[in-house]
């Protein structure tokens, strides 16, 4: 479910974003992220938005 969902945007997607689009809670969300991420499915990026 979160792969299909991350297909349709290959810029990524907010965590926050994540949760809400796929109604999850986001300790599910992060589970299943570190999973996929542990796996090389996926690639977690820190983004700062502070000017």
């Amino acid at each position: 479910m979160i792969i299909n969902f991350m297909k349709k945007d290959n810029l990524g997607i907010t965590k926050i974003n994540l949760s809400q689009e796929l109604k999850m809670h986001m300790n599910t969300r992060a589970k299943y992220l570190n999973l996929l991420e542990k796996y090389d499915a996926i690639v977690q990026k820190k983004i700062n938005n502070k000017h």
